[in-house]
């Protein structure tokens, strides 16, 4: 099967062409290559609805069964909150609503979808609170990575300079997550915000 290379035509404003001139000139594609990659990167009603089940299936096998009403509950919740420690994933791993409403109220709107493809998943999930929270729950990590509305952070240089430095008086995972929320204008989202420095911005999370 080969791929469709018909090229057509597609009417904009003069003001239109020549801002995509500008986007597409900066990510060094032509306007037509830049507005094929923009359409591809958008997922389509039926796209979301079909991560939308796949998301269900996966905090199913976690023991969290999701309705359309905790779609909307997850929309409300969504705007402010972005990294989570490995409490708050094993939180997640027991079964707790709110995490669970939080993966499975993606962006709907067309704004939103690109917002939200701009600058990535909201909910990050920090490795060294994964690898503590993988290790207390057999089988959590593979379902935590297989959730395409959250993203793992990887251990990078940046933060084993930072675990090495001003955070070396913290646990590793605590000293990632906070080291994720900075880097990241994020917010720790956990049951435990006494443990964290005061002037870490934190979101408590109830069980």
């Amino acid at each position: 099967m080969t791929a469709d290379t018909t090229l057509t035509t597609v009417k904009v404003t003069t003001a239109a062409r020549d801002r995509l001139a500008v986007l597409a000139a900066e990510a060094h594609q032509s306007i037509g290559a830049f507005i094929a990659g923009v359409a591809d990167r958008i997922p389509t009603a039926a796209e979301l609805d079909a991560r939308d089940e796949r998301t269900r299936h996966v905090l199913a096998q976690l023991g969290v069964d999701l309705t359309p009403a905790d779609r909307q509950a997850g929309e409300a919740l969504w705007a402010a909150l972005d990294a989570g420690d490995d409490d708050a994933l094993d939180a997640l791993g027991a079964g707790n609503s709110i995490l669970a409403r939080l993966l499975f109220g993606t962006p709907r709107g067309v704004d939103d979808v690109v917002a939200a493809l701009y600058r990535g998943p909201r909910l990050l999930a920090p490795a060294l609170s994964l690898l503590q929270a993988g290790r207390r729950r057999t089988g959590l990590a593979e379902h935590i990575a297989a959730l395409e509305t959250l993203r793992i952070v990887e251990l990078d240089t940046a933060a084993i300079v930072a675990l090495c430095g001003p955070l070396a008086d913290l646990d590793s995972d605590t000293g990632h997550a906070i080291h994720t929320a900075a880097r990241n204008d994020a917010s720790v989202i956990t049951p435990t915000p006494e443990l964290y420095p005061e002037s870490v911005r934190t979101v408590r999370l109830p069980l």
